[in-house]
């Protein structure tokens, strides 16, 4: 089998992975699919429930009808298509879109000749977890997302927490949260649900999710962790412990307890009493939990400090591992940027949050498609030293610096096979997608310029 037959069978299994979610949710899960699985979707109607979810994945930055009259390849097709298309996805559930975004994530892992497992470190995927606040379309009657501005016009924010797979670029798991309701670490306690063999994994967070309550979940999910912490001088968690000022990789020892008792107070090496306003799900009936992780210190090379808390065994991952393993979360970082930027997330089409929420899984689903047909066309292996195994490098070993295919060129290119998949169109598709390469900023230490992306208004999206 040559090497550009083998392209067009992942490519063409990709596609078939889509197909089969969608007739997997709207065949045999309709009490998921529709509010009334009775009634709904059972005349013949142009906007069928297939051609609805393709239609949310393939949106772009144009007004609803524009889109719409793209799509609809129906000559004869008459009347208000806007209209048409609304009355029918207001039948969908509110579950319906995270459902495919998981069966379709879920199916894309489990496909074995697509090889997104192989990525691993030491035999884990490394996943990391982030939030990052979304502009939704102007409603400041809606308590849960408006934000009021002194002399300004106000505007409303939903608040994305989700999990991504560094190795592959796919989102695992998601979770969304109004953003007066914003709640990072009890989200991370959800999304871990949601995740499949958690005890293949590796998660790391920034400084956000530092509690005792993540720390017990990846411990009772058989999950390991990588989690920034606040450093000694702080009032973060270590900062109730004696330790040096220093490099370090010591273990901490504790029980936890809701209970203020004189044993309790008078004992701090033993007991570790969580405060009335913290949340912490695995207490026993006594009110205790007992809980060891690792704490490692490592100094950077400007001279500060990074503390990080794991569970991961010394003798498998020394400092360097672990602080590998960190730099990895970046990845995240990343992604959200290639979901807000190319894969367009702030162009919603309605400021109703139940369509919102549907625009946004079928973001997520659309940047797994991607990510999975660029992981094939483009495979690499990451590994503790940072190498990647059949990545091409440019400039002088050095300074070496990896090429990989643009995203935002292939988030164009990956759309067409969204309502079509014919041979000639993949094989078009992955000559195009290849063409288009860019260098990996990976290593850079340029400082960040934060550009907010805001909502679209649908009064600029013309046609």
């Amino acid at each position: 089998m040559c090497l550009g037959s083998l392209d067009f069978r992942k490519v063409r299994t990709i596609r078939s992975i889509l197909d089969e979610s969608i007739n997997d949710l709207i065949t045999n899960h309709r009490d998921v699919l529709c509010n009334d699985p009775l009634r709904d979707f059972i005349r013949s109607r142009s906007f069928t429930p297939e051609k609805i979810i393709r239609t949310l994945l393939s949106f772009g930055s144009k007004n609803t009808e524009s889109e719409l009259i793209e799509i609809v390849d129906d000559p004869g097709t008459t009347g208000n298509i806007n209209a048409a298309f609304l009355q029918q996805r207001r039948k969908f559930t509110d579950k319906c879109m995270p459902f495919l975004f998981d069966a379709f994530t879920s199916s894309l892992y489990a496909e074995q000749s697509l090889g997104l497992n192989s990525v691993l470190v030491n035999g884990y995927r490394i996943l990391a977890a982030d939030g990052s606040d979304v502009n939704v379309a102007y409603n400041p009657n809606d308590p849960l997302t408006y934000i009021a501005k002194k002399n300004k016009k106000g505007y409303n924010q939903i608040h994305l927490n989700a999990i991504s797979d560094i190795g592959t670029g796919l989102w695992v798991a998601a979770s969304v949260q109004g953003i007066h309701k914003k709640q990072e670490r009890r989200a991370f306690v959800d999304m871990l649900s949601q995740l499949h063999d958690p005890e293949k994994a590796i998660l790391t967070a920034d400084r956000g999710y530092e509690c005792f309550n993540t720390f017990a979940a990846c411990i009772e999910a058989g999950a390991k962790f990588v989690i920034r912490i606040k450093d000694i001088a702080s009032n973060g968690i270590i900062s109730a412990y004696d330790l040096p000022d220093s490099e370090f990789d010591t273990y901490i020892h504790t029980i936890l307890t809701n209970r203020r008792t004189k044993e309790t107070r008078s004992d701090p090496d033993k007991y570790t009493i969580s405060p009335f306003y913290t949340e912490f799900d695995f207490f026993d009936e006594a009110g205790e939990y007992e809980i060891e992780f690792r704490i490692v210190r490592i100094k950077l090379p400007n001279g500060e400090y990074v503390v990080l808390a794991t569970n991961l065994d010394e003798d498998e991952f020394d400092l360097n591992a672990i602080a590998r393993i960190y730099e990895l979360r970046w990845g995240c970082e990343v992604s959200f940027r290639k979901l807000k930027h190319s894969i367009g997330l702030v162009n919603f089409h309605s400021w109703k949050m139940e369509y919102v929420m549907q625009e946004l899984y079928a973001r997520l689903i659309y940047h797994n498609f991607c990510a999975a047909i660029i992981h094939v066309l483009s495979p690499k292996q990451i590994s503790i030293e940072g190498k990647s195994d059949g990545a091409k490098t440019c400039g002088a070993a050095s300074g070496a610096r990896k090429i990989g295919i643009a995203f935002s060129q292939a988030v164009t290119e990956c759309r067409k096979l969204i309502f079509s998949c014919t041979r000639r169109l993949i094989e078009e598709v992955i000559n195009t997608v290849r063409k288009h390469v860019q260098r990996s900023r990976a290593g850079q230490s340029v400082e960040r310029k934060v550009k907010p992306q805001s909502n679209r208004p649908f009064g600029y999206k013309g046609s």
